[in-house]
């Protein structure tokens, strides 16, 4: 038995078909545009900050969902994140040759830290690799991160650099947590 069917029946059904997954890909923008929501990030001295670290994973996650790595820093735009300066320090090192062929062939510049090889997270930290989280402070150094009191911070920022060089991490395992004076705390990553 042979179906055929009328030319009104295969347009009506493709018509449906064009409405459903049309709808699908406007869920999926809009469930895009939900996980990009980061207007409740605030910022002190040029660095994000935010109340916990849930929310800190969340905006990472969004980043990673909608992949990009461009907040909305609308508020603030003098912000320029670790990556975006990555990338402009490393255009820098190119000459205008290279760059005109980076550009004509539509090539991507993905710049990698020494330190920090997520480079969604690159997003969230400024260019001194700072955030806070919470009422904490974090400043990632050469072979780990440093902690401490936001509170603390004004009174500690001319002597935290010679807090961190002061470190001795040849003798520390990865994970371990040294106290520092002033309660700054050093932790070992690598």
């Amino acid at each position: 038995m042979i179906n055929i069917y009328s030319t009104k029946q295969v347009l009506y059904s493709t018509y449906a078909l064009v409405l459903v997954l049309c709808s699908c890909n406007r869920e999926l923008e809009l469930e895009r545009d939900s996980h990009n929501d980061t207007s409740f990030i605030q910022f002190t001295d040029n660095i994000l900050r935010f109340n916990s670290l849930e929310e800190l994973n969340q905006v990472v996650n969004s980043l990673k969902i909608s992949d990009t790595y461009n907040l909305n820093t609308k508020t603030t735009p003098d912000f320029v994140s670790l990556r975006q300066s990555l990338i402009e320090q490393g255009l820098r090192n190119f000459t205008d040759e290279e760059l005109t062929i980076i550009q004509e062939e539509g090539l991507l510049y993905e710049p990698e830290d020494s330190l920090i090889s997520d480079p969604y997270y690159c997003a969230v930290l400024n260019k001194d690799r700072e955030i806070i989280v919470g009422n904490n402070y974090y400043r990632y150094v050469k072979d780990g991160v440093i902690k401490c009191n936001v509170s603390d911070l004004m009174t500690l920022e001319d002597t935290l650099d010679n807090q961190i060089q002061s470190i001795d991490t040849s003798e520390l395992s990865a994970g371990e947590t040294v106290t520092l004076r002033n309660d700054v705390q050093f932790t070992k990553l690598v």
